[in-house]
């Protein structure tokens, strides 16, 4: 071969080694570039991301205590209106027993004894308070009573059995001088029991014998009869006075519940009245 073709051949060669190294080159910076703009999109894309992640997540928070506060502004409110139903309850029921406790005392008034006789002077009326011994009746009144200086033994469901021998109880304790008793709610007793309770309460100055208040019921039929058995019982005894809240309770049908038989409202008042003044009355 002469120089003259391998000349040629060398430098063709050459240009071969070149041109494979221009493209490797080209190659690779392209290779770069497509990287490049990955890595800028990817970044692009977490940002957006995030920066959604965040607003949701801030306007997630507001709209909860959004709602917190709405919920809050409805309990404050339902609250306020609460104390105003209570506020006016209380009010009706402090009228309520105003009235009642005028009806009681004008009833009082015109049924008591004012006087001895003969155009003699007025007797002193005798101190409220005492001992109560009842059953869930009294016991609605338990407050109204205390108000008036009675100490009051009232029990839900008590049986006349039982308050006999409780009776018994205070008495080897030693009874006051006012004895009041409200028994025959839960049951029906007879004179015998009657007696029985008298002859505890011998020494006691004065002993008031509540009459019972219950609706017209085959199971109460038992009322009317107890009830006159209590009158004509307590005439027999100068120390024995009736409170007759039966008939105070017929004419008075608020100062009982819905049951026609518990205190309710104003019969607070009206039952310490009534008791109150049967307690007093010379």
């Amino acid at each position: 071969m002469s120089r003259r073709a391998v000349g040629i051949g060398g430098t063709v060669l050459a240009v071969v080694v070149v041109a494979a190294l221009v493209i490797t080159v080209l190659v690779q910076r392209a290779r770069a570039a497509e990287i490049r703009q990955a890595a800028l999109v990817a970044s692009a894309d977490a940002v957006t991301a995030t920066d959604t992640t965040d607003v949701l997540d801030i306007l997630g928070t507001v709209r909860t205590v959004g709602f917190e506060s709405l919920d809050a502004v409805r309990t404050a409110r339902m609250r306020v209106m609460d104390d105003i139903r209570a506020a006016e309850a209380a009010e009706k029921e402090r009228i309520a027993r105003q009235e009642a406790r005028a009806a009681a005392a004008a009833e009082s008034s015109s049924s008591s004894t004012t006087g001895t006789g003969g155009g003699g002077s007025a007797a002193e009326p005798r101190p409220s308070g005492g001992l109560v011994i009842g059953d869930s009746v009294s016991l609605g009144a338990e407050s109204c009573l205390s108000g008036r200086g009675y100490r009051v033994d009232s029990e839900v469901g008590r049986q006349f059995s039982t308050g006999l021998d409780l009776l018994r109880v205070h008495a080897a304790d030693g009874l006051p001088r006012t004895l009041v008793i409200h028994l025959g709610t839960n049951g029906p007793f007879d004179s015998s029991g009657f007696a029985s309770a008298m002859q505890l309460a011998d020494d006691v100055e004065r002993v008031v014998w509540v009459t019972i208040a219950l609706p017209p019921a085959s199971r109460y039929s038992f009322v009317d009869s107890l009830n006159d058995m209590i009158r004509s019982q307590a005439a027999g005894y100068d120390n024995v006075r009736v409170a007759d809240f039966a008939s105070a309770a017929a004419r008075h049908p608020e100062w009982l519940a819905g049951d026609g038989i518990h205190i309710a409202g104003a019969g607070c008042d009206g039952f310490t009245q009534v008791v109150d003044e049967a307690v007093t009355r010379p």
